[in-house]
């Protein structure tokens, strides 16, 4: 006996699954709410079409237990009305009737009911359609959470890969770091330049890693920082704090290291040639001052 009430019951998975009965016989519908509410089932009734077009709309209910025969608008009219709503027309609608009539059926079928009970309505085959339409519903909430959670899942692995594309072109080195150096996230060059693979990358403290590479910073007297590689390589260096909003402490930081030795070995040139020519105007000069005292010493001797 247990069994049995149990294969009744509202299907585990959803929390208060929700039953609207739309019908204007009044005393069907709270012997069928009473029965429906004794097997877990949360139950709302509207006495006419116009009713329950707007309490569906305002409570969604997980199904709709509609009659055909109604004052005002009938069961085929609501049937459509919820069909045309954004809001009802993905709601189940099990249409209830005392017709036996094929073509009564297929026209329940054509306004959007997916399924149909004769009255009178044995309380078993009733129970047991609600309960396989809430599985079926919970099931499709499970699959459309799944679908959102891929899809969002594959526009977090486009921006990673769109991101990884993009600083991966750059010929900067780029590191975000947490607040204790170790880095959480760097592009291709710093892999390149410190000749470890990305793999090893992660989780290390960036400045034990370029010092283990042959790196050693070097304060510039305007006091900018660079890292210098035996080889000659230069690098500028850049550091930005990301801080926490609410405490204002930095959890986070952005490494950016440039390679500057063309650009230095351009600047030491240029002021090589910049040497070279200020020391050519000075030659210039000085030969320019001993040709106007010879011209002095010839007009003198002259006179």
């Amino acid at each position: 006996m247990n069994d049995a009430h149990d294969i009744l019951r509202s299907p585990q998975g959803l929390q208060a699954v929700s039953v609207l009965v739309i019908d204007d016989d009044r005393e069907f519908a709270e012997s069928l709410m009473l029965n429906l509410a004794f097997y877990g089932y949360e139950c709302r009734h509207a006495p006419d079409g116009e009713a329950g077009i707007a309490l569906a709309g305002s409570i969604i209910p997980d199904i709709i237990l509609l009659d055909i025969k109604m004052p005002g608008m009938d069961g085929y009219q609501v049937c459509g009305a919820l069909r045309n709503d954004a809001a009802t027309r993905h709601i189940p609608v099990v249409m209830v009737t005392s017709e036996t009539e094929q073509e009564g059926k297929l026209r329940a079928l054509r306004a959007g009911a997916i399924e149909f009970l004769l009255k009178p309505v044995d309380p078993v085959e009733v129970l047991t359609r609600i309960r396989n339409l809430a599985s079926l519903r919970r099931f499709e909430r499970e699959r459309q959470e799944h679908a959102a959670e891929i899809s969002a899942m594959q526009v977090v692995e486009r921006a990673y890969k769109e991101w990884r594309q993009t600083v991966d072109c750059l010929p900067h080195l780029i590191m975000l770091t947490d607040s204790k150096g170790r880095i959480l996230r760097c592009n291709r060059m710093v892999s390149e330049v410190v000749s470890r693979p990305f793999e090893a990358l992660i989780g290390a403290e960036w400045p034990e890693l370029f010092r283990g590479a042959g790196f050693e910073p070097s304060v510039q007297d305007n006091g900018d920082v660079e890292y210098r590689h035996a080889s000659g390589r230069i690098f500028s260096f850049d550091l930005h704090y990301l801080r926490s909003g609410q405490t204002d402490r930095a959890v986070s930081a952005v490494v950016m290291m440039q390679d500057v030795t063309a650009m230095r070995r351009m600047t030491i040139k240029l002021e090589e040639k910049n040497r070279e020519i200020e020391q050519a105007y000075r030659d210039l000069q000085a030969m320019q001052g001993q040709m106007l005292q010879q011209e002095k010493m010839s007009s003198i001797g002259q006179l």
